[in-house]
């Protein structure tokens, strides 16, 4: 005979119920505890981490009854098929709210619900007294989730694939991390943890947001989302590049220098020891030195046009609908109307 049995007919794959399972079974897994249920299409990676605390028992009619000390239903409870010396309904809705018809049978010993409002619309549809009783929960120290972007075509000499091979370390190292991806392209696999973006002209306020900046390139001349990085104080994760270390770049100094290879990489230290950046100075251009010291004339001027017709503004990334009155600059405006797209007001 079971001592406490939990009556769940099925698990999807998320939801209240779920996570009121795995607390339960977190909080009071010392004890016996059986949950069962009957639905083949249930999820099996949550009945997977139940079964690492308390028991899980799939139903089926060969079993017969199923005999316990104490029974506990949540929903849909076919209580034929058990044999209990006390039976517990616990309702998690609101049976008014949802037109939901309640549970009502003789041989329930006690209503509840996990809060005062499901309680008491538990009580009004049934006419059963109905007690509170709060879902159990426990809480540990949460995980940091380790933050890096890139900015970059995924193509080989910019170091697609070694994208993939760093990801894949992280795995291994059971590593919480999300990966930001700026770029028009995909990866050849299928990571939940890499999430794409779509290319934008400035991306400082991500990089200011971030762990790490990324960039495993085969070459680079001068890469300015890495130097951007150092100057947000964000350390990098880049390869062995001659202009990297021209730049300034320094191993465990202010970010890390991975092999060409991808072999022997520490993502341990990656995300345990994330380099703090105090200072950094970029590289002085010369250019003061070159440009002729000739005041400008230019001046910014917008006008006001109209759309003669529908079209995608490629400029300001947007659809124009036809009439609509926007403003452009002169110069643009005045392209726009040679297309024939607007006419100048």
């Amino acid at each position: 005979m079971y001592s406490n049995v939990f009556f769940i007919p099925h698990f999807n794959i998320i939801g209240g119920i779920e996570t009121y399972a795995y607390e339960l079974a977190k909080k009071y897994g010392k004890y016996d505890i059986t949950f069962v249920y009957t639905d083949d299409t249930s999820d099996i990676k949550q009945i997977a981490r139940l079964r690492k605390l308390v028991r899980v028992k799939k139903y089926n009619k060969e079993d017969g009854i199923i005999e316990c000390k104490r029974l506990f239903v949540m929903y849909k409870a076919n209580l034929d098929i058990f044999k209990a010396e006390k039976i517990y309904l616990i309702s998690h809705a609101d049976y008014e709210i949802q037109n939901l018809k309640p549970i009502v049978d003789d041989r329930i010993d006690k209503y509840f619900g996990v809060s005062k409002s499901v309680a008491d619309s538990y009580k009004r549809v049934s006419g059963k007294d109905t007690e509170v009783i709060y879902n159990p929960i426990t809480i540990e120290k949460p995980r940091k989730i380790l933050k890096l972007i890139s900015a970059t075509r995924l193509s080989k000499e910019k170091g697609g694939n070694r994208i993939i091979q760093l990801a894949e370390e992280l795995d291994k190292a059971n590593i919480p991390y999300i990966w930001y991806l700026f770029t028009n392209g995909r990866l050849p696999v299928d990571n939940p943890n890499i999430v794409y973006m779509k290319p934008r002209l400035d991306i400082r306020d991500w990089i200011n947001e971030c762990d790490y900046l990324v960039q495993l390139s085969d070459t680079e001349a001068w890469c300015y989302s890495v130097l951007e990085s150092l100057l947000l104080h964000t350390p990098v994760i880049v390869t062995p590049i001659p202009s990297f270390i021209e730049m300034g770049i320094k191993d465990s100094e202010n970010g890390y220098i991975l092999p060409f290879d991808m072999k022997n990489i520490d993502a341990e230290k990656i995300y345990n020891n994330i380099p703090k950046i105090k200072e950094f100075v970029a590289p002085e251009d010369k250019y003061n030195d070159l440009i002729l010291k000739k005041k400008s004339t230019y001046t910014f001027e917008e006008v006001l046009v109209k759309a003669t017709k529908n079209f995608f503004d490629i400029e300001e990334d947007k659809n124009r609908q036809k009439d609509s009155i926007f403003k452009a600059e002169k110069e643009r405006a005045d392209y726009l109307e040679w297309r024939g797209l607007c006419k100048l007001l």
